[in-house]
């Protein structure tokens, strides 16, 4: 099986037009077009469906799409193994983090990285765990930062990095920070900020209440954790906020508190796909986090 032909029906599912792959792979649409008709005879059926909204997979397409990505990924990774040395590593690096993670974390960690590989280069996106997951299957991103559990756990290879402590956060004229310990029955009857239901974090913190039995009274929901401190800073709710994060958001005149009398944290871990070879640079970068310590 040609593996240009698998590029380029890719190209065309990622691009979702026949002339934007033609145009993205430097050949013309009727080319393209040929070399996806060949494509369709090997695996045994068509492959795309043109439709009003513009291309679409056929039921065999996307059965077929992981492959396709899986071939691709394998690829590169033998490509990036016979132009690179281990001496000489400068090949780049996706990685995926969701928000409550990235902005304290990912500096840090790619700092430590640096002082060993200098030249690897790096594409960092940030959204919701599932769309980082999506975006791992598909072979976008070649590792997430996130916290477990996750619907991709099965399939992946990991490091558990660190505990991160979910403490509570309280405006400072608050009549709870008076007490010298806090217990989540305390909370009750408090109103709590959340960032939306798309981020795991407000997840975590639902089954952490409702174990509790505590009911998760939503008074706002934000997408930023420092537009959320400022609504608690005004007075308009709790929240709890990730402890990597405090010392980015010290500016808000809140106090944080851990839960008595067991902390409440949720792991932080670092995944990839078990079904791809980690290539020269993947496997450095699997090995520098290994070594990081937070505290670097």
């Amino acid at each position: 099986m040609d593996t240009q032909r698998i590029r380029y029906f890719a190209e065309v599912f990622n691009s979702g037009s026949f002339s934007k792959a033609a145009a993205a792979c430097r050949i013309s649409q009727p080319s393209l077009s040929q070399q996806i008709k060949k494509l369709e005879d090997e695996v045994g059926g068509q492959l795309f469906f043109r439709s009003r909204d513009g291309i679409k997979l056929s039921e065999l397409g996307e059965k077929f799409l992981p492959y396709a990505y899986e071939i691709l990924k394998a690829v590169h990774s033998a490509n990036d193994f016979v132009n690179q040395s281990s001496k000489h590593i400068d090949g780049k690096i996706r990685i995926g983090s969701i928000p409550t993670i990235g902005p304290f974390l990912l500096p840090k960690l790619i700092r430590f990285i640096r002082r060993k590989h200098p030249k690897i280069q790096y594409e960092i996106t940030e959204n919701t765990t599932n769309l980082l997951i999506e975006k791992l299957r598909n072979g976008e991103i070649d590792f997430a930062l996130l916290s477990p559990p996750t619907a991709i756990d099965s399939d992946v290879d990991h490091i558990d990095l660190f505990e991160d402590e979910l403490l509570i956060t309280l405006p400072l004229e608050h009549v709870l920070n008076q007490e010298t310990a806090i217990s989540i029955e305390l909370l009750k009857d408090e109103k709590l900020i959340v960032l939306p239901e798309a981020h795991c974090l407000t997840g975590q913190i639902k089954a952490f209440c409702k174990a509790g039995q505590i009911e998760a009274k939503l008074s706002f929901e934000s997408s930023q954790m420092d537009t959320l401190l400022g609504f608690v800073e005004l007075g308009l709710g709790i929240s709890f906020t990730p402890k990597i994060a405090v010392g980015n958001l010290s500016h808000h005149k809140v106090k944080f508190h851990s839960v008595s009398p067991s902390p409440y944290t949720r792991m932080i871990r670092l995944i990839w796909l078990r079904r791809n070879i980690p290539s020269i640079t993947q496997s450095a970068v699997i090995s520098c986090v290994n070594e990081f310590d937070l505290g670097v």
